[in-house]
């Protein structure tokens, strides 16, 4: 069966983040899959620059976008 749309996120171990360091697009997702972490890109700072989201970030990303299924129909009419 085909698949005809697939979003998937930037990721890589710890290791490989450090040793590539770099810079996110804004709003671009990296996920250290070592450490089951999350950094979401400005556009200028390198990944070691990059705070880890945390929880309280998620929840702004929550208040911004609201639950997954508004985020997914809110991508959806955006094409």
């Amino acid at each position: 069966m085909a698949q005809s749309n697939r979003i998937q996120l930037r990721r890589g171990t710890a290791t490989e983040w450090s040793s590539v360091n770099p810079v996110l697009f804004i709003g671009e997702l990296g996920i250290d899959i070592s450490n089951k972490r999350v950094k979401a890109g400005d556009g200028f700072s390198n990944w070691s620059q990059l705070p880890y989201i945390d929880e309280s970030g998620f929840e702004e990303l929550r208040v911004e976008y609201g639950n997954e299924m508004d985020f997914i129909i809110a991508l959806e009419l955006a094409k």
